[in-house]
């Protein structure tokens, strides 16, 4: 069995990321509960753009899987960042060297078991106050993106097709951007009635990790640390393990 999955930056291993990322833990608990070989992989995409769905859709019949995992990634179009609001004030040049000493302020006011300081926190506050701050990504547009990749994955024969809604993030990145859970809800919107009309799965990921309590998180609030990578595996390889029983 091949299990693609259209993700980001949380579903593969990187700095940002706690321990093992999940698809990786998903394929061992598959491989496990299987007579025949299993193989997850996941490929990173950006929900906005002339060329997103080809892009997606391409990725997808080159790979040729037996099954496919839509992550809704919620990041782009529901988290408000400072740069993005310098970039569109200000140009790229001065996004760019507000990302660069971000960076650096960052390095010196972490803590070393990757927490961010009380100067870090009062800063990061002050920073959106004066400047601002808003998402990289038009939300509609990236709704109509996932719903458009989701359309083409129906259309597409002999592949099992589930939608991942993930949980909205740790409790800082909560608090900086209110009325997160109604952004979220809006950005699934398409998707969902999609999924409804087609009977497509829905993983609803807040279901099984919660995104009120800082233990699933990383220090930056928006990826998993180990905890939360191992309960998106095993919540996500019940949602798998329960369809195939039902076929």
């Amino acid at each position: 069995m091949r299990w693609l999955i259209i993700g980001h930056s949380g579903t593969e291993a990187g700095d940002a990321v706690g321990g093992t990322p999940w698809p990786l833990l998903l394929r061992e608990m598959l491989a496990a509960r299987s007579d025949e070989p299993v193989e997850v992989a996941a490929f990173r995409f950006w929900p906005a753009g002339a060329r997103a769905v080809s892009y997606a859709l391409e990725r997808v019949e080159s790979a040729t899987p037996d099954g496919v995992i839509l992550d809704l990634n919620a990041y782009p179009s529901t988290v408000a960042v400072v740069s993005e609001s310098v970039r569109q004030r200000f140009g790229e040049r001065a996004a760019r060297r507000y990302q660069q000493l971000e960076a650096f302020f960052q390095r010196r006011s972490t803590a070393p078991e990757g927490e961010p300081n009380h100067v870090n926190r009062i800063a990061r506050r002050a920073a959106r106050k004066v400047l601002g701050a808003r998402a990289l990504v038009d939300i509609d547009e990236s709704a109509q993106v996932f719903a458009e990749v989701l359309r083409g994955l129906v259309q597409r024969e002999r592949i099992e097709v589930f939608v991942l809604s993930e949980s909205s993030f740790g409790p800082s990145v909560r608090r900086a951007n209110p009325g997160i859970d109604a952004a979220v809800r809006r950005l699934q919107a398409p998707s969902r009635r999609i999924a409804a009309e087609q009977r497509i799965p829905w993983i609803d990921a807040g279901d099984f990790c919660p995104n009120d309590e800082d233990g699933p998180w990383a220090p930056d609030h928006i990826h998993l640390s180990a905890l939360g990578n191992e309960l998106y595996a095993i919540g996500i390889a019940e949602a798998l393990g329960v369809r195939a029983l039902q076929r």
